[in-house]
């Protein structure tokens, strides 16, 4: 067969100042024209496979499979006797309860050197639906509200509820000795907060945290609410206000709802609303969308130097260089000078107007956000309100002695100031 190849190509003809010309080449083939057999295309399961047609998995059948697809899973066998599972069964049941993945009750259970095997996790399952039935029928026909409620009486812990007119439990909140004595002796800066999520109750999961002196974040109470309206947030400050036998926090963290916002000025008007400058920034973002990305990035660094500027000079300052940077008929340009520097508003999240007021360092409600990261999955997945009582029973003995060893032995230097009634 002839091969004809050109020197260069057409774009490069009228540059080369030569006339194109063709390699050709003359290829015979060595066979004659007819394929070459070998030892190894004579052996039908050897040959290269040319059909378009994808592999599939071959492990169920693979004797006889001629070597196509991988080899056989592994298969662990179980080492894992019965006997040995009901051993550990207080420990497997402590874990069940807590909600401890499926993987590291395997992994613990293997720490003894035996493996555990599809015959063991079988026994395991077992064990756990049994360990749900035996607490269920322990309630004696009791609901969750109604376990809790009576668990609340037994510990001797405060609790406030509200029903309605069919007399079914609509809000609660509660908080057991040790939350009563941090909140009677915190309570003058507190942070509040709610999952952004409904929980398997549809109701809404909230906390009130204090500092201590320690500077460590303890839980005061915490509330199940119907919703996220008016009435809900007013049964919790309500709650709040009795835990702390009728005094009044000086200042209260939350973000930027009003109904939450408007519940405060009614059951605690002398203390101040400081709104968390991370929800106050995401406010800015979400109506700066349009902008470009210039743009937004200067807004959002003026907006930070107006929150925590020392002076109202300084706040006049970053906010007039905040506003330069948009047009003066767009919505974000009214919403920022209308909303976020209106005078009711940035009393509430400025730094300024109370130079002398003791926060803490607290700027946002983020030290309530790990106590929702911790119990969320107890009121979202598989667990009931005493499960969730008696997790927040040992988050609340974690940070007494978190404090206690804070307190003890390294000596962390202490919160100063009035706001604890030092």
């Amino acid at each position: 067969m002839n091969k004809k190849s050109k020197l260069f190509t057409k774009a490069s003809e009228s540059t080369s100042g030569r006339r194109n010309r063709y390699n050709c080449a003359q290829i015979k083939c060595i066979h004659s024209g007819q394929p070459r057999e070998t030892a190894k295309t004579a052996d039908v399961h050897a040959r290269k496979k040319t059909s378009t047609k994808k592999d599939v998995c071959l492990w169920r059948t693979y004797k006889g499979s001629g070597g196509i697809g991988h080899d056989p899973p592994r298969v662990i066998e179980n080492e894992m006797t019965r006997e040995d599972l009901e051993a550990e069964s207080a420990n497997i049941k402590k874990m069940h309860e807590k909600g401890v993945k499926t993987a590291e009750i395997y992994k613990y259970l293997q720490e003894t050197g035996k493996r555990l095997g599809d015959k063991g996790k079988q026994m395991l399952r077992l064990m756990r639906a049994q360990f749900d039935k035996d607490k269920k029928n322990s309630r004696g026909g009791l609901n969750d509200a109604q376990q809790l409620l009576h668990q609340l009486e037994e510990d001797g812990a405060f609790k406030n509820s509200k029903l309605d007119e069919e007399n079914r439990l609509t809000d609660i909140a509660w908080a057991h000795e040790e939350q009563r004595r941090n909140a009677e002796k915190y309570f003058p800066i507190i942070v509040s907060d709610t999952t952004f999520n409904a929980s398997k109750y549809n109701h809404k999961l909230a906390f009130i945290v204090v500092v201590d002196k320690e500077n460590l974040t303890q839980n005061a109470m915490q509330a199940l609410l119907e919703t996220e309206r008016h009435e809900s947030f007013l049964s919790l400050m309500e709650s709040f206000k009795k835990l702390i036998r009728g005094s009044s926090p000086r200042v209260i963290f939350t973000d930027t709802g009003q109904s939450e916002m408007s519940a405060i000025a009614q059951v605690f008007p002398g203390a101040l609303n400081k709104l968390c400058y991370w929800h106050m920034e995401q406010n800015v973002k979400e109506h700066g969308k349009g902008l470009p990305e210039g743009v937004i990035q200067g807004v959002l660094r003026k907006f930070k130097a107006a929150a925590f500027a020392p002076t109202v000079g300084a706040l006049v300052e970053a906010k007039t260089e905040l506003l330069a940077m948009l047009d003066p008929e767009s919505t974000m340009n009214k919403y920022t000078a209308g909303d976020i520097f209106s005078p009711g508003r940035a009393g509430r999240w400025a730094a300024f107007v109370h130079p002398g007021l003791h926060t803490l360092g607290i700027a946002s409600t983020q030290r309530v956000e790990s106590m929702n990261c911790a119990f969320k999955k107890l009121v979202t997945r598989t667990g009931d309100l005493f499960d969730l009582d008696r997790a927040i029973v040992g988050k609340v003995s974690d940070g007494k002695i978190k404090a206690e060893r804070w307190d003890g032995v390294y000596l962390r230097p202490r919160v100063s100031g009035t706001a604890h009634g030092k």
